[in-house]
């Protein structure tokens, strides 16, 4: 579990920060002190992943915080009420200082997403294409105190074989120089967008050769930004951060156009979408799978009976089986109301049924609380098609007519084609 070191004098003010923070973060540990003698005992005995200080920098013991948080390089921010150019220059000499402005109390929404930002930013990789040695130990120093992984490339075909031999996309950014030997910045960033797109691959040109045709040109060949050196250390961390926001973004969209909102399983577009280039692969290698349509019984009942608060937490306590009992290979989804879809791959044939028909069991023994003091049963019926059709639609409809039958036999069944 992460630990972060808060030093505020308020406690309500540090009460708040470490609520924000455990809602946007999670899995976390927040320690608060008021003063920062307590803070560099602390850091002393401890091993903290980031300190927030929001203190008073006339603090006779200021000098010795910033050293000790350097000496431990200890990613640290300063929350501040203003700044002046002599103080932004002394913390700019501290690789691992960063400050917010306390303009208004959203600066502890602020604080959150940024600390947010940084867990985010120690599980992804940066490589760095830059042929000049004292930029790319620069630019990796200032990254990696910004907790990212760094990996470096001194021309842009160095760069491009890492690239290709990142089987796992662990790479989400590039920052590039424009002039290089062998391959130069123009020429990797095209080649890097034949491979990936630019929701998949951040790349940041950056090059002396600050004309309006060079920003120009590497923004049409598919970079995400330009920046004009020489240029501070506060740029080039906003620069990559905003980027990367962008790439999120991205990710968090498409999250939301394939799944459901209720239960965080794959949904009907995503299952069609998927399956139909599955299906005329299976087809064409000669690949079995499994088809499983599950419908909660008597639904309306539940929510004619308990209100549709209920029918939503039997609903979500469905997926949650769902997602217990199948591989992560396995595609989970729920297709509308209560009605849910399971696709199987690489099963026996003489287990097929006895997968649905545990599953159909458990669930019917499993008593679920909708209320204080109020808990209910359901019983699902599961509908299977295990022959290979034309189409994936073929098989869905088979399915679904296999769970008409299951109905029409009493509910609480399993009816496969076989």
């Amino acid at each position: 579990m992460r630990k972060i070191l808060f030093i505020e004098n308020d406690v309500s003010i540090a009460k708040l920060v470490s609520e924000l923070l455990l809602k946007r973060v999670g899995n976390i540990e927040t320690r608060s002190v008021p003063n920062i003698s307590q803070a560099i005992e602390l850091i002393n005995k401890n091993d903290y992943f980031i300190c927030v200080a929001d203190t008073n920098l006339n603090d006779i013991n200021i000098d010795a915080f910033l050293a000790k948080v350097a000496e431990k390089n200890l990613p640290t921010i300063l929350l501040l009420d203003t700044i002046d150019d002599a103080l932004r220059q002394k913390l700019s000499n501290i690789d691992n200082i960063d400050y917010l402005l306390k303009l208004s109390m959203d600066i502890y929404n602020h604080l959150a997403k940024n600390i947010h930002a940084l867990i985010k930013n120690s599980e992804m990789t940066v490589l760095i294409a830059e042929d000049s040695m004292v930029y790319r130990e620069m630019y990796k120093n200032i990254l990696e105190n910004q907790l990212f992984t760094v990996k470096t490339a001194i021309n842009g075909q160095e760069a491009l074989d890492i690239i290709t031999q990142d089987v796992n996309n662990t790479i989400k950014l590039v920052v590039t120089d424009y002039i290089m030997p062998v391959m130069d910045g123009f020429e990797l960033t095209a080649k890097l967008r034949e491979m990936r797109q630019k929701d998949e691959l951040a790349i940041i040109a950056v090059s002396s050769e600050g004309h309006d045709i060079t920003t120009e040109k590497f923004l049409k060949f598919g970079a995400n930004d330009f920046i004009k050196k020489p240029f501070s250390r506060e740029e080039l961390i906003c620069r990559v951060n905003n980027t990367l926001e962008y790439l999120e973004l991205i990710d968090t969209q498409k999250q939301m156009a394939h799944t459901d909102y209720l239960t965080g399983l794959y949904n009907r577009r995503y299952l069609m979408d998927t399956m139909n280039i599955f299906h005329a692969n299976a087809v064409r290698g000669n690949l079995d799978y499994v088809v499983g349509m599950i419908d909660i019984d008597d639904f309306k009942t539940i929510n004619d009976t308990y209100g549709h608060d209920a029918g939503d937490i039997i609903i979500r306590s469905l997926a949650h089986t769902l997602k217990e009992t199948f591989r992560s290979s396995d595609i989970v989804s729920r297709i509308g109301g209560e009605e849910f879809c399971i696709v199987l791959t690489n099963v026996a044939d003489q287990n097929i049924f006895q997968v649905f028909e545990k599953l159909r069991h458990s669930i019917a023994q499993k008593a679920v609380k909708i209320e204080e003091g109020i808990k209910i049963r359901y019983t699902v019926s599961i509908g299977i098609c295990a022959t290979i059709a034309n189409t994936f639609e073929g098989m869905l409809k088979i399915a679904d007519e296999m769970l008409y039958e299951a109905k029409h036999k009493g509910k609480n069944k399993v009816c496969p084609d076989f």
